[in-house]
């Protein structure tokens, strides 16, 4: 049989064989993509190239020349383009004949980059870059709803939600862009921060719009209200398309924007003609970096498309061989600093705790990973032990530090291949892991402070003199124990509080509450008197009261990396509290917002103090002249972490960053405004104190930017429908029972 050649040849010899052999190419192998090459900085046209057999044309390519730390080399993006699908035998016959030709004609390249299976003849793993071989492709055919049709059904689900909550308008805006790419480079650069990604330079993307021109590039764009949150740039080439770019800011995100775009984007190319829309890779065995993007994408298609993942030509092979020991160095020496797991197969969130702040940690692990989440508990809500994503263990022993290792040394050994990040809300509970850290097994990863350092924060007097120290405002106070005379002078009325919550929280006492309130000396003296006799050996801080309701109340939480960076920073205005006696001080309904003023507070507090792990700061601002009084922070990230996360950032995704792939971060703010509720939003506008706060709730609500982390679209239990359904009919009771009271 004739063998494979290949010839190189002229830019419109290449384009006449593409012709004859009705070739389709994707956008890489087109000429308008050397054009680009052409004027890219690092990079310059290459060559095309024919292969036949005899006279009949089997294959095409263009290979892009480049240069890196010295080695020049080729890089045939999404090439070669066979007229037919060949057999492995066919591919290596081309591979041979590509090796002696690209060879001859630049002798100085150490190899070419092109796309063949895994094991094809003389190939090797490429030595930079990220591949994949495994993508999802939307197939076109069809009306509106036929397209959607072939979603799967979380991916039919979530685009009719945005449908019907997104208030973004979205549209083609390829003319506009060419002109003008300034505003769309701002949105790329607020998701490269957030994403932890460097983008290409602005010029490149200006370069890539004028070289495709409109034939080959469309740019999708979602604006709210006029203002640009999201945009997506496609490329077309005889029927296919693809999606090359696309960046989202915050108001995006809350706006449901990506799932909406995918949609949006999918019309806009069938109607231009196109037949498959291709999003351009997911995670696989071969590409697990990419295991984050499987849950977005793959709800957009029933099948995974496997495709040619790229693959080294190797055309000088001791060149290519000393180039693969210096990746293999240099990994090598990336993992002794900071291993790197996949983050779907390689990792098992441990949360001790079964209450619905230990849900919200497990759906910020799922909606983030997409992993199972194992919860440590005795009693776990029904939110918890009717999830479809937590695995439910119950412990002989939780209230001592040596039962708690006994449990997490059980859960290590059945999930013995895993990297374990340990989580927990609890302050007796951070007090028993601080404890047994030392013996806990290996596997376990985690962020907590030292016992010096958490006994310093959460003696409430001794955090008050850390704020003293740095100039943070606190209200007067004193330290008093059970059963002494209190003879302070401090103006009534007042708020007493443990100065030590775990040890607060042994105490067996009826009517027990977290905060107590005195209008005069004696009902305080007596109080004392009741502690003494229930045997209590602990302090009391008792300070004077800060009159305002609940919306005077601030939070903030934030997240220390274990190398002593401050990397997050999340604030919002309490609009509800619960006013049950055992749960007073606990907010129902906030309202995130960046808060500067304060947020330069917390991070002097940290100047001050060597700390890791999260933090949760209680602040009451004083309505007679605005003062901010920072009441008490909580070595832990509080029972509603949920309110970090409707502000824009996954304090979990914070967390995994830091604990297993040891990333280092720079401090991000939380952006976005958003109303975080655990009640109905009719009971929090009924109930706030504020009526400006209820209109807010209202408007918020309305674009689509309320949040409640127990209401999970994922779960499909209907007995855990159920029972968020009578939990809201509870709370309008509650309310009428317990009703904010004016302290």
């Amino acid at each position: 049989m004739d063998q494979i050649v290949v010839r190189r040849v002229r830019p419109e010899q290449y384009q006449r064989a593409v012709e004859l052999a009705g070739i389709a190419l994707p956008v890489e192998q087109t000429r308008a993509w050397a054009k680009l090459d052409s004027i890219t900085e690092d990079r310059e046209v290459g060559a095309y190239f024919v292969a036949r057999r005899k006279a009949e044309t089997v294959a095409v390519l263009y290979a892009t020349k480049l240069k890196s730390s010295g080695v020049q080399y080729l890089w045939a993006r999404s090439g070669p383009v066979w007229v037919e699908e060949p057999t492995a035998e066919q591919e290596d016959e081309l591979l041979a004949a590509l090796r002696k030709t690209v060879k001859k004609e630049f002798p100085l390249a150490a190899f070419l980059r092109l796309h063949t299976r895994v094991g094809a003849r003389d190939t090797r793993p490429i030595i930079s870059t990220i591949t994949f071989d495994s993508t999802v492709v939307i197939d076109l055919e069809g009306d509106d709803e036929e397209l959607l049709g072939k979603f799967k059904a979380r991916g039919r689900r979530d685009v009719r939600k945005a449908l019907r909550e997104s208030t973004l308008e979205i549209d083609c805006e390829t003319d506009e862009v060419i002109e003008d790419f300034s505003p769309y480079y701002e949105v790329m650069l607020e998701t490269a921060k957030r994403d932890g990604f460097f983008p290409p330079k602005k010029e490149y993307f200006e370069h890539f719009l004028s070289c495709l021109g409109r034939e080959h590039a469309l740019l999708a764009a979602a604006r709210e209200d006029g203002k640009l949150v999201a945009w997506s740039l496609l490329t077309m080439s005889d029927g296919g398309a693809q999606r090359f770019y696309a960046a989202t800011n915050e108001a995006g995100l809350a706006q449901r924007a990506n799932d909406l775009m995918v949609y949006k984007e999918a019309l806009f190319l069938r109607d231009r003609g196109c037949k498959k829309y291709d999003l351009m890779g997911i995670g696989s065995d071969l590409s697990p970096t990419l295991m984050g993007l499987n849950e977005f994408k793959t709800k957009f298609s029933e099948e995974v498309t496997h495709v040619r993942p790229a693959r080294d030509l190797a055309l000088h092979r001791p060149v290519t061989a000393l180039l693969e020991l210096r990746r293999d160095v240099r990994d090598k020496l990336a993992r002794y600093r900071a291993p790197e797991p996949t983050r779907e197969t390689k990792f098992m969130p441990v949360i001790i705790g079964g209450g619905i702040e230990a849900y919200a940690l497990a759906r910020q692990f799922n909606d983030e990973f997409d992993t199972r989440v194992v919860c440590i508990s005795k009693a776990p809500s029904q939110a918890v032990a009717l999830s479809d994503f937590i695995d439910w263990v119950v412990p002989e022993d939780a209230s001592t530090p040596e039962g708690v290792l006994a449990v997490l040394r059980e859960v290590a050994a059945k999930y013995s291949d895993k990297k374990l990040v340990l989580m927990t809300n609890a302050d007796a509970m951070i007090d028993n892991v601080v404890t047994i850290r030392e013996e806990l097994p290996e596997a376990y990863a985690c962020a907590f402070p030292s016992r010096e350092t958490l006994d310093a924060v959460s003696d409430k007097a001794s955090f008050k003199q850390i704020c003293e120290q740095v100039g943070i405002d606190t209200a007067r106070y004193v330290e008093v124990k059970a059963g002494e005379p209190f003879t302070e002078d401090l103006t009534f009325p007042v708020v007493a509080k443990p100065a030590l919550s775990a040890e607060f929280d042994e105490l067996e006492m009826e009517n027990k509450h977290k905060v107590y309130y005195f209008d005069t000396r004696p009902e305080l003296q007596e109080f004392l008197g009741e502690l003494e006799k229930h045997g209590y050996k602990g302090a009391f801080v008792v300070e004077e009261y800060i009159p305002g309701g609940d919306s005077q109340i601030r939070s903030v939480t934030a997240y220390v990396d274990t190398k002593g960076n401050l990397v997050m920073l999340s604030h919002a205005q309490v609009a509800l509290q619960d006013h049950r006696p055992s749960l007073v001080g606990n907010p129902v309904a906030m309202l995130t917002s960046p808060n500067e003023k304060i947020f330069e507070k917390v991070k002097k507090f940290f100047e001050k103090v060597d700390y890791q792990g999260f933090a949760n700061f209680d602040i009451k601002v004083d309505p007679r002249d605005g003062t901010e009084y920072f009441l008490e922070v909580n070595p832990r990230i509080g029972r509603n972490s949920g309110y970090v996360f409707a502000a824009g950032i996954n304090p979990m995704r914070v967390l995994v960053n830091d604990v297993v792939f040891g990333n280092g971060a720079k401090l991000k703010l939380a952006p976005t405004n958003a109303f975080y509720t655990l009640v109905p939003s009719s009971v929090a506008r009924k109930w706030t104190d504020d009526p400006e706060l209820a209109k807010k709730m209202e408007e918020l609500e309305a674009k689509g930017l309320m949040y409640n982390p127990l209401k999970n679209e994922k779960e499909s239990q209907w007995k855990r429908d159920a029972y968020l359904a009578l939990r809201d009919v509870r709370f309008h009771r509650i309310f009428r029972q317990y009703p904010p009271a004016k302290l």
